[in-house]
């Protein structure tokens, strides 16, 4: 297991930050769906 993240944790941490930037950058279409941000997501905001 050890080794699993060692030659794939970089790829894993890469992606969950892109997640994190592209869910702080949408909206949901219904208001009372979508959770409020934390502020260090509300960083990585582009607009």
């Amino acid at each position: 297991m050890k080794k699993l993240f060692l030659k794939w944790g970089h790829v894993i941490a890469s992606m969950a930050f892109f997640a994190a930037v592209y869910s702080a950058n949408i909206t949901c279409a219904h208001s009372y769906y979508q959770p409020q941000l934390p502020d260090s997501a509300k960083k990585l905001r582009k607009f």
